[in-house]
């Protein structure tokens, strides 16, 4: 289950390793992950065991893998989950759910949904608002969950993204994640703090595989001596190495802190995602540039790994959202939320 790997950093190799090969097919594996991310961090121990267990067991077919989506993005609340229109109400011994979500990644193939909803319609401050957030597990098939269209983006082709629409979906009470005090927005910020590293990890294996294409092109492509002896181009190589090997240490450092539970204090997993994002997309271009025009033609990789890199500055809190979140830790002195 990607995410559900006990040591982090462990976790993080992987998927460097499966973005180095293909972001798409990396990013719906970790997907799944994220999925049960979120079931972990706001479930009860009873909750944890009944919805995780088919994520390492399957109970059908041991051939087909237990997919997982997490619906926290909406058409009008990204970064801004306070926003959200998703609607959850007490009917009885149910919940009803209603409302959309939008890029939901597994959207339209997963077997099990962890929703994001508010409670509390109502709340008019974003204290109320917060409190009113909860998590709530909908499983495939369920009336009134329909997916859209597999959405059609520049990047990660392998994936699939659609929109999540919830008409008046009926789950039992006990579908409802954590008690009345736990769960919550805590689960979601638990949940992605774990996926910043991730995608940070993700972006890296996509920095990687650009950058080592360049220097291997660069050793074989000849005018009159091999270009990477060219200050211009070798001076090129040697920053991006040099932002590779830094970046990586921001996700290893916050990997093993995840992994030992020691609280990210000054927004560690945000740095991690936020450089490795910058990283991935310059490095991209600059192994456009060193191949020249050849950078600009399909027969090569380099403009599919631009167009996978771009996402990473975006989902799972943009490039300012993480700066945000960074300053935060800083203003506060450094000592956590």
């Amino acid at each position: 289950g990607g995410l559900g790997v006990t040591d982090k950093l462990i976790t993080c190799l992987m998927v460097e390793e499966l973005c180095w090969g293909d972001a798409g097919i990396a990013i719906h594996i970790v997907a799944s992950g994220l999925c049960a991310k979120a079931i972990e961090a706001m479930g009860t121990p009873e909750q944890n065991k009944r919805w995780l267990t088919p994520f390492c067991n399957p109970n059908n077919d041991a051939k087909m893998p237990h997919i997982g989506a997490f619906c926290l993005t909406e058409p009008g609340a990204g970064s801004n989950v306070t926003g959200m229109s998703t609607i959850a109400r007490r009917d009885g011994k149910d919940w009803v759910l209603s409302g959309t979500k939008q890029f939901i990644t597994n959207g339209g193939i997963a077997d099990t949904y962890a929703v994001i909803a508010q409670t509390n319609p109502e709340a008019k401050t974003t204290s109320e608002r917060v409190q009113g957030l909860a998590g709530f597990v909908v499983q495939k098939g369920a009336k009134g969950l329909t997916a859209g269209n597999d959405l059609i983006k520049w990047g990660v082709l392998a994936t699939n993204t659609t929109e999540v629409h919830l008409d008046n979906v009926r789950i039992p009470a006990e579908n409802k994640l954590g008690s009345d005090t736990t769960g919550g927005m805590m689960g979601v910020v638990a949940t992605l703090e774990a996926s910043r590293v991730m995608v940070a990890s993700a972006a890296l294996g996509i920095a990687r595989a650009a950058h080592e294409t360049a220097v291997a092109y660069a050793k074989t492509r000849v005018q009159k001596k091999p270009i990477i002896e060219f200050q211009a181009v070798g001076h090129k190589l040697a920053d991006l190495e040099t932002h590779i090997q830094a970046a990586r240490g921001l996700v290893w450092k916050a990997a093993w802190m995840a992994s030992n539970n020691v609280p990210f204090t000054r927004g560690e997993g945000s740095q991690a995602k936020l450089y490795c994002g910058e990283v991935a997309v310059q490095s991209c271009l600059d192994a456009i540039q060193i191949h020249g025009g050849y950078g600009f033609m399909k027969e090569y990789d380099c403009g599919r790994w631009l167009l996978d890199a771009i996402i990473f500055r975006i989902w799972e809190g943009t490039a300012e959202i993480q700066r945000n979140t960074i300053v935060r830790y800083l203003s506060q002195g450094g000592d956590g939320e």
